[in-house]
């Protein structure tokens, strides 16, 4: 399956509704300061399971995560 290129609240609604079953996060080795929060204000908790990493010789590393429902606490 490919990534869907959507901007950051398109992604949001289709996490908050249930419709994403997969995560990927691409960390680059920079410092930039502030910036926008990952999940939005309000997003429920999730359970995200990995699934897959891969580090680059420059430093960037994608990791592929699984969504594994509600968080679960307690």
């Amino acid at each position: 399956m490919r990534p869907l290129p959507i901007d950051r609240e398109q992604w949001f609604k289709l996490l908050e509704h249930g419709l994403a079953d997969e995560v990927l996060l691409v960390v680059y080795p920079v410092l930039l300061g502030t910036g926008k929060r990952f999940f939005a204000e309000g997003t429920p908790p999730r359970s995200f399971e990995l699934v897959d990493t891969k580090a680059f010789p420059s430093g960037i590393i994608f990791s592929t995560y699984k969504v594994a429902g509600p968080l679960k606490t307690g």
